[in-house]
């Protein structure tokens, strides 16, 4: 019976070590974005320019490409530094299924941080061009690491063959956005599979347009197919309409050896002439008012002012990194609680999910820094904290991180300058400093793994 009491003892405090063991690992882990960790959605983009030729039995295709850091392999070298070498190889396989032209794209990835590797948001980009008969495609890719372990393999888009007969084409608009933020006048595409980004962006579609004789004036008219529950929640939607005249240039596409951003540039000295004396080609170059443009589903409608002839082309305005917290009105509101007083968060919260988001969305129309856009930086800001703090400031007892003691500082103030960790007595103390702010948080954790703030230094 004894030897049964210790055996039983001994099995207690061993669970005993190992849950709290378990927890002391859990608060002083390193600084790494578990949120890095959740799947936000694609991490492969493509879409195509269609160039017409001198000869109008061939096309130039250009494939525009983008993929995510965390889709590849890296493996570390001798100076602590990671590379991936991967290797993309684009086939063109026309109806009969029958390739007609393989491509190989490779390149080395160097980074010097093993946390650069896993981030989802983190973009390579690069791109393949060839002079084809002009016809039906199909465009497959066959991507795989150094290893041959398998990166994508799939379709990823299909050409059609471009008809002269009429005269009258047009192809789909590639949008395109300068980076302000650079002090460049470049022009970039945002490949995000012939659609645009909702942002901020100062931004541009141009299309690739064929027409007879002189007729190359167009009445183009930009309009939104949103449902209506949507036009309610952003209470901000335009169409907006002009004239613009295919003028005779080309698109000529480069790399940056810096920043490896693909670049655009419309180029009015390369003319194409076509073997066809009465068909001419140009570039129909339209500004966007993007920073008015809220997610949703768009139509282009073309009009040629000669001819009357009509192309409908449709877009999306897509929210590619729209923080996870935004998508749940309710939860989202629960998050604005730190910042609401009790009478504003009774306000918000009455009604459907789509009342809530337009409310939430009017709150922070107050907060904007640039107001005269629906994009809301402030807004974004807020919510990916949001995000972080949910993956980054979970415990064991503690699922939501965003609405832990952790959590609403890190929300309300964002990422300390300096983090000090300690035991003291047994118990986790970790200090954040934020030095222009003059702040310092105190946390303390005991065994349940739970941090609670404990003081603040002013």
């Amino acid at each position: 019976m004894y030897s049964k009491n210790i055996y039983f003892i001994t099995i207690l405090f061993t669970h005993i070590f190992l849950f709290l063991f378990v927890n002391f690992i859990f608060c002083f882990q390193p600084d790494n974005d578990r949120s890095q960790f959740y799947d936000f959605g694609k991490r492969f983009y493509s879409e195509n320019i269609i160039l017409p030729t001198n000869t109008l039995d061939s096309i130039d295709i250009v494939v525009l490409f983008r993929f995510s850091y965390s889709l590849l392999l890296f493996q570390k070298n001798s100076d602590n530094s990671f590379s991936s070498l991967p290797n993309f190889e684009f086939e063109l396989k026309n109806s009969a299924g029958i390739i007609k032209k393989r491509i190989i794209w490779t390149d080395t990835i160097l980074i010097f941080d093993y946390k650069e590797s896993q981030e989802k948001m983190k973009y390579r980009f690069g791109y393949i061009s060839s002079r084809i008969k002009n016809d039906d495609y199909n465009i497959f890719l066959n991507a795989r690491n150094k290893d041959n372990s398998t990166i994508i393999k799939q379709k990823i888009s299909s050409i059609s063959k471009l008809d002269y007969k009429e005269g009258n084409y047009i192809s789909q608009p590639l949008f395109l956005y300068q980076d302000n933020q650079r002090g460049s006048s470049a022009l970039h595409p945002f490949i995000l599979d012939g659609n645009i980004s909702f942002s901020s962006k100062t931004s541009k579609m141009v299309l690739i347009a064929t027409y007879r004789n002189n007729n190359n004036d167009y009445y183009y008219f930009v309009t939104n197919s949103i449902e209506k529950e949507k036009k309610d929640v952003w209470d901000e939607y335009i169409n907006f309409s002009g004239q613009s005249q295919a003028t005779y240039a080309t698109i000529n596409v480069s790399q940056e050896q810096k920043w490896k951003d693909i670049n655009i540039s419309i180029d009015p000295t390369n003319k194409i002439t076509s073997s066809d004396s009465n068909l001419n080609f140009g570039i129909l170059d339209i500004e966007l008012f993007s920073e008015q443009l809220v997610p949703g589903q768009y139509s282009l409608i073309l009009v040629n002012t000669t001819t009357k002839d009509t192309i409908r082309k449709s877009f999306q305005v897509e929210w590619e990194h729209m923080p996870l917290a935004l998508k749940k009105p309710k939860y989202a509101l629960s998050i604005m609680y730190y910042i609401l007083t009790d009478s504003e968060y009774d306000a918000i919260n009455i009604g459907s999910d789509n009342d809530i988001m337009r409310k939430i969305i009017a709150y922070w129309k107050k907060q904007d820094p640039t107001p005269f856009s629906p994009y809301n930086e402030a807004m974004v800001e807020y919510f990916t904290r949001a995000d972080y703090a949910f993956f980054n400031f979970q415990t064991i007892s503690e699922k939501d991180g965003a609405k832990t003691d952790r959590g609403k500082i890190y929300i309300l103030y964002g990422p300390p300058d300096k983090i000090e960790r300690k035991l003291v007595d047994s118990d986790a103390i970790e200090i954040w400093y934020y030095k222009k702010l003059i702040k310092e948080f105190y946390f303390q954790t005991k065994s349940t793994g739970v941090f609670k703030l404990i003081k603040i230094n002013e």
